[in-house]
């Protein structure tokens, strides 16, 4: 599983291109993260994006 991290609100038609800032890896830094995001949801200016690479390019 990879976890991207991409900046302002994500519309529906940037979900199959996103602007990507970061690329995660790592159970426990992805899981740090996670939690911060949960926590700042109100504040936060960004949204996490999940893709399953095996369903993602699995065409």
């Amino acid at each position: 599983m990879l976890i991207f991290f991409a900046t302002g609100k994500l519309l529906e038609q940037e979900l199959t291109d996103p602007r990507l800032v970061e690329v995660k890896y790592g159970t426990q830094q992805i899981a740090v993260e996670l939690d911060m995001l949960a926590t700042t949801a109100q504040q936060a200016s960004y949204r996490a994006l999940v893709i399953h690479p095996e369903l993602a390019f699995s065409h």
